[in-house]
């Protein structure tokens, strides 16, 4: 029987983390950009950076070795998919105001301010990387399409049962 995490409600394993990340982009793909759409873009690159805490926990030991330990798979994985580095910086500098340890200087966020009064105005905001703009989605989409790659391969994807999620040692009653 599966060891239950005591503090994840019902995220136990990678896969369960992967379809929560699978589930705020869908809300993402379907926004106006409108403030809403600016949360969930931090929402989303988070939780897409955060699965390589997931993914490491679940990793087999051999692999784990690989990388020595959490910091240099998240190291790795910045190397693996520019993406994910993306994400990293816009998780890192929504959790602590700023990034403080390993800040790339060709990563920052703008916005084109479409005509009219500024309360009115249409804003598209934007990712810079070095010289190219990219939309947000699509960097999203990009961590993610990575992730089902990454986890896929180690059969990682799957969620955690619903007879062991709702098992009767995890109820109150």
């Amino acid at each position: 029987m599966l060891e239950f995490k005591d503090h994840t409600f019902a995220l136990q394993g990678p896969g369960d983390f992967f379809a929560k990340l699978e589930w705020e982009f869908a809300q993402l793909k379907g926004m106006p950009l409108n403030d809403g759409y600016l949360y969930q873009v931090v929402t989303c690159a988070s939780d897409a950076w955060h699965m390589a805490d997931w993914a490491f926990a679940a990793l087999s030991e051999e692999e784990q070795a690989s990388h020595k330990n959490v910091a240099e798979f998240r190291k790795w994985l910045r190397g693996e998919n520019r993406s994910l580095a993306i994400c990293r910086m816009i998780a890192d500098a929504h959790k602590h105001s700023k990034v403080d340890r390993n800040p790339d200087p060709n990563v920052s966020t703008r916005y084109i301010l479409g005509p009219g009064k500024l309360e009115q105005a249409s804003t598209t905001w934007l990712i810079v990387d070095d010289k190219d703009l990219l939309e947000p989605r699509q960097v999203i989409e990009d961590a993610v399409m990575f992730w089902v790659r990454f986890l896929g391969d180690r059969n990682m994807l799957a969620g955690t049962p619903i007879e062991d999620l709702y098992h009767a040692k995890r109820s109150l009653l």
